[in-house]
């Protein structure tokens, strides 16, 4: 048998202890019973790498502890869907674990409540990215941004909203980063506007179906971004050329990091004409380089191409197969 004790009357070292040995679900319900608790949890400065929100006919909270994730997903009270300009919810929460069980629910505490009580605990002061779903726009707009307005990274999904929605979320949600969603891109009103600002990370994912026109390469080089990723480009070796040399002669000094890839293998180009009329060094296949991301996150890049730009910056380009090339990848140092 156990028995219970009085957990805060213990000294602090011994009050740690126990609560290191909670899970997270646990020290969550415990910040909850007194201030003091409260106090409890925030000195075990439990931090999340990436808190993230999304934005759709619910909301979610995720944030990453350990290399899992835990959701708090926050319900309307019935008489409130449906509805235009609609306040966020605040019915009930439940906390779903990594595994998709949901652990508990709490009625009556707000989406604004949480916040305060996530950034307290969990020491972050902004949203790693604000993501927007279907139904997104129901909701009222300055509601959130005042609730969710300071974040890194936008990204938009695609959700059967009219065109000009798309460049709504754009213009009242400003960020470092920005994300959209397969075949969101085609349906913006104004795509040249969004690609000549300044953004650290400019992701976009192509409809392959799309009959509004494709991503040229006159586009990329109008780009002010540092990294840039595309998605379903489908642009042939003779343009990746194009671009190659353009770069190497001084074209998009911003960018760091260029990822082209696809989602359908069997659709690339050709390496032979990618690289032709260019000078480059092939690297030993077992070579190996580390790159940092914007999160100070680093990922592996195995053999490539070096190339080197007139101004002597050196970028390494791979191609991930040998006959249909799914991936091109081009790489900057910092």
């Amino acid at each position: 048998m156990t028995t219970s004790f009085p957990l805060l009357n213990l000294p602090p070292t011994a009050v740690s202890h126990v609560l290191e040995s909670m899970n997270i679900n646990e020290l969550i319900t415990l910040s909850f019973l007194s201030k003091r608790a409260k106090q409890s949890v925030e000195a075990l400065e439990l931090t999340s790498p990436k808190v993230i929100v999304h934005i759709g006919n619910l909301v979610d909270i995720i944030l990453s502890f350990e290399k899992r994730f835990w959701t708090w997903r926050f319900h309307f009270d019935k008489t409130g869907t449906g509805t235009m300009n609609r306040a966020l919810p605040n019915k009930f929460t439940e906390l779903i674990t990594h595994d998709g069980q949901i652990e508990w629910r709490i009625k009556d505490l707000s989406v604004k409540k949480w916040i305060s009580h996530f950034k307290t605990i969990f020491h972050f002061s902004k949203f790693y990215s604000l993501q927007f779903y279907t139904d997104s726009l129901l909701y009222d707009i300055e509601e959130i941004k005042t609730t969710f307005g300071n974040f890194d990274k936008l990204l938009i999904s695609i959700d059967n909203s009219t065109n000009e929605a798309y460049d709504f979320l754009v213009k009242h949600f400003p960020s470092s980063s920005i994300v959209f969603d397969g075949g969101v891109f085609e349906c913006l009103e104004h795509p040249k506007n969004v690609l000549i600002q300044n953004y650290d990370e400019f992701d976009i994912t192509l409809d392959e179906d799309s009959e509004r026109g494709v991503l040229i390469l006159d586009d990329l080089l109008m780009m002010n971004s540092k990294t840039v990723m595309l998605g379903d480009a489908n642009w042939t070796g003779k343009e990746i050329n194009r671009f190659l040399k353009h770069w190497m002669k001084g074209s998009n000094p911003r960018l760091e990091t260029l990822d082209i890839f696809s989602t359908s293998r069997g659709i690339g180009f050709n390496r032979t004409v990618a690289l032709k009329g260019i000078r480059y060094m092939e690297m030993p296949a077992n070579h190996v380089r580390m790159f940092k991301t914007l999160n100070q996150e680093t990922f592996e890049v195995e053999g490539g191409y070096d190339i080197i730009r007139n101004d002597g910056t050196i970028a390494t380009v791979t191609f991930d197969y040998d006959e249909e090339f799914d991936t091109d990848s081009f790489f900057i140092p910092n």
